[in-house]
């Protein structure tokens, strides 16, 4: 992530880079997608059973805690959908996520690959909290120092470009960031951290700030290819004598000594120099506009984005108070007689603003503006059977069929590799008697705000439960389920899509339930002696792929759920994939869907669960006309 051996090089330089410091009453803007992935493994949690998604809410939960114990004010931004420059930079991540889930299911080893919902149960954190949060359209790295600037606050993340921009305040590396701990003094409540501001590197190097924004293109980043001025780069290294060392202390020797070698020539050099001689080594013309785009977007930091007028409108609604608010998300219409361009206009707009309030997936606006490729992301599973992902993707197919006619390619684990896996059909509807020329309304102002019309549930019912033509039955049963219990009216019917799908164990579909309903009911052990967290206790791998299967069926079917303004009520994503391996640890005995059924009437077991439990298995048995 960022420029290519340039942490490493602070860090063995911290002294000279970066400076402890004492944070109270200040203001920091956070990398989103950073501090989900620091948080999820500094807490060591779960990753071989799916992601243990409550005890990760409640270190959030602890970390903005903490912050405002020290009257320090956060604002958060995230990722929005894959770039188009960087899908490259993706697809080879995924390929390490690929070599990360051989290690954790193969060699049963630790290795960090993040929850398929951890984003979700994210943004549920920030929305409980009410903590200003905001979706970048694509890569928000330039939004955030933007943002920075603008709020005159620091930027917290983990990437090295902030090495690089023009930051007015600087940069906390967020691993330096000692937020657990807090201190008290007569000068009030504080933290610690380490601080970077940029120009400690370019006054060391005697630098002038435009240069440095030539490092990541010749070191390589996440937009351009360590290897385009690998050439370059070799030629201005300087080439000393040194003692023989391990492979691993050799290698990292030579990459400090090539950054710290362009630092150097960059200070020597004017830019247009500098510039020739990238565009010289790089060797193909179709990079120059990346390389120019690259420059800018390191150079010169906006002074208003879409996303800062976001954040103000949130902040001005806020009275200065921490939180997020209610903001008001119509567009203005466009006046009759103005073109359709015009109304096409205003309509994106709509969704733009909707996505930047995490109230629309930006997955698929993207697939509505034109982007025809999607990547799956690598979760736990056999890694031997195909991904877990196909059995959701006729939801995918079903939302993707709402904003864009045509081939939508789809990028997936495929064995060891992650490879294209094929086209989804998004002229395909859920249903032959399904028509989703009236559900386009989504792209008209105010129309996701408005009561939701029966026409988008049925749509979304019909994906997950079949035709009501031919599943009357089942539909009947599921419109019991949610008038019982509307809280968890889309947690029944996801499980029962997956059940349908995929067929698991009911001792399995069971404990799932369990650790949902617990969570809510804020009750772990729904069991009386049994000791719900026990190491022993661990899925195989057929189990742990169905589990992964459900996850992905929960994912996509809220992604769907999203696009058609919510016609089920979203539910809470607090629950832990190791309870539901303790849970199954105790219910397995149980083979059929009776003996399960009669594990789950014990008095301390919610009746939710089993009231859900019995409807679906009951679906299950509906006969289909």
């Amino acid at each position: 992530m960022g420029v290519r051996g340039l942490t490493t090089f602070i860090d063995e330089r911290q002294r000279i880079h970066l400076l402890r410091t004492k944070f109270s009453e200040q203001c920091f803007v956070i990398d989103g997608s950073s501090l989900i992935y620091h948080i999820y493994d500094e807490a060591q949690l779960d990753t071989r059973h799916g992601g243990d998604y409550a005890q990760f809410q409640k270190t959030v939960k602890h970390f903005f805690a903490q912050l405002k114990r020290c009257e320090t004010r956060s604002i958060v931004i995230l990722d929005g959908a894959s770039d188009e420059r960087k899908r490259l930079t993706h697809i080879n991540r995924m390929q390490n996520n690929i070599e990360y889930l051989h290690a954790i299911m193969v060699e049963h080893k630790r290795k960090l690959l993040l929850p398929i919902l951890a984003r979700e149960m994210f943004q549920q954190t920030l929305e409980e909290l009410k903590v200003p949060f905001c979706y970048s359209l694509h890569d928000a790295d330039q939004e955030i120092a933007a943002a920075a600037n603008k709020f005159n606050a620091f930027v917290v993340s983990n990437d090295s470009d902030y090495y690089i921009f023009p930051l007015h305040r600087g940069y906390i590396p967020l691993k330096t960031l000692s937020w657990e701990q807090v201190f008290t003094d007569e000068n009030g409540t504080h933290m610690y951290g380490h601080l970077y501001n940029v120009k400690s590197l370019t006054s060391q190097y005697k630098l002038k700030l435009p240069n440095l924004a030539f490092m990541p293109i010749l070191l390589g980043c996440d937009w351009i290819d360590i290897d385009v001025c690998s050439g370059l780069v070799n030629r201005i290294t300087q080439k000393k004598k040194e003692k023989k060392k391990s492979g691993r202390r050799r290698a990292k020797k030579i990459q400090q000594n090539k950054v710290d070698c362009t630092l150097k020539w960059l200070a020597k050099n004017e830019a247009d120099c500098i510039a020739n001689e990238i565009l010289t080594s790089a060797k193909a013309s179709k990079l120059n506009d990346t390389i120019e785009w690259c420059l800018e977007l390191y150079r010169n930091i906006p002074e208003t984005t879409a996303v800062l007028n976001t954040l103000e409108e949130q902040l001005k609604c806020l009275g200065g108070a921490e939180g997020l608010a209610e903001v008001t998300i119509d567009t203005e219409m466009p006046s009759e007689g103005r073109t359709a361009d015009v109304q096409s206009t205003s309509e994106e707009l709509h969704v733009s603003k909707l996505t930047r309030l995490g109230k629309f997936p930006s997955l698929v606006r993207s697939i509505a503006n034109g982007n025809i490729d999607v990547l799956l992301p690598v979760v736990v599973g056999d890694f031997f059977q195909e991904s877990p992902h196909q059995c959701s993707s006729d939801v995918r197919t079903a939302t993707f069929t709402l904003v864009r006619k045509g081939a939508i390619t789809e990028y997936d684990r495929t064995g060891g590799k992650y490879c294209k896996v094929g086209k989804c059909r998004s002229n395909h509807t859920t249903c032959s008697c399904q028509s989703t020329d009236d559900l386009l309304e989504w792209k008209k102002p105010g129309a996701l705000r408005a009561k939701s019309s029966p026409k988008r549930r049925q749509y979304l019912l019909e994906c997950l439960v079949g035709c009501v033509k031919d599943t009357e039955d089942r539909h009947n049963e599921f419109a019991d389920c949610s008038k019982r219990f509307p809280q968890n009216e889309l947690l029944a019917a996801v499980t029962l899509y997956w059940v349908l799908k995929t067929q698991p164990p009911p001792s399995l579909v069971s404990s799932l339930l369990l650790a949902f309903v617990a969570k809510q009911a804020k009750s772990d052990d729904v069991f009386g002696e049994f000791p719900v967290y026990d190491d022993q206790l661990e899925l195989d791998d057929r189990l742990i792929h169905r589990m992964s299967e459900f996850q992905s069926c929960l994912k996509y079917c809220l992604m769907l759920n999203k696009v058609l303004g919510k016609p089920l009520r979203e539910m809470s994503l607090c629950f832990d994939s190791s309870l539901v391996a303790a849970y199954y640890g105790r219910i397995c005995h149980a083979v059929t869907v009776k003996a399960v059924a009669e594990v789950l009437k014990r008095p301390s077991v919610h009746e939710e669960v089993l009231y859900i439990f019995s409807a679906v298995y009951r679906c299950m048995e509906s006969p289909q006309r």
